[in-house]
């Protein structure tokens, strides 16, 4: 008997899709998040709007668990976009299909980055409000957690020094133990040649 259905995709393949994309490198990771927050800023350039163009990296060495920390001052997210952008694997979201300035395409970059490596969080103020989602493994199955909005309150923005209008923090817990961290001349020259 004939049928037809979706395609279904087992929880694994997240993973495999990441270890394929990023390779276990932390370099790889970096480029794809920080493209994001370059693309993030093209559109608001392409709309007008005149930018600094920062984006913070930081990066928090340790044996275990390191932590990469990626802030740019751009568009930010709300919660609807954040279920779309980190909730939705492969979806379009960069602004590629609607003729933007941007590099992203596949709309996998920030998922294979994280998973890749271990796992994340992402924070973000838009407007008068603070929104966050993470994207951990749970019993080996890739899982997308939203967190309601909250008030962007002076305590929060100061936390995450922001004191004033939009930003995104994409923070990456480098937790798997096949991962290795770059030295950090290593990674600061990497980055200055490639951007």
């Amino acid at each position: 008997m004939p049928s037809s259905r979706k395609l279904q995709y087992a929880d694994r393949v997240a993973i495999q899709q990441a270890d394929q994309a990023i390779r276990k490198d932390v370099l790889r990771a970096l480029v794809e998040v920080i493209t994001n927050s370059n693309d993030s800023y093209s559109r608001l350039e392409h709309a007008g709007v005149s930018t600094e163009g920062l984006i913070l990296i930081e990066v928090t060495r340790r044996h275990r668990n390191s932590v990469i920390r990626i802030q740019d001052f751009a568009e930010g997210m709300t919660d609807s976009r954040m279920d779309k952008v980190v909730g939705t694997y492969g979806e379009a979201t960069s602004g590629i299909k609607e003729d933007k300035h941007v590099r992203g395409m596949w709309g996998r970059g920030l998922k294979d980055s994280i998973f890749g490596l271990g796992y994340g969080y992402v924070r973000s103020f838009k407007g008068a409000n603070f929104y966050s989602c993470s994207l951990l493994l749970k019993k080996g199955v890739p899982t997308f957690d939203l967190d309601d909005p909250v008030r962007a309150t002076v305590t929060l923005r100061e936390k995450f020094n922001v004191p004033q209008g939009n930003s995104t923090i994409v923070e990456i817990v480098v937790s798997r133990d096949d991962v290795k961290m770059p030295q950090y001349n290593n990674l600061r020259n990497y980055l200055q040649r490639h951007f």
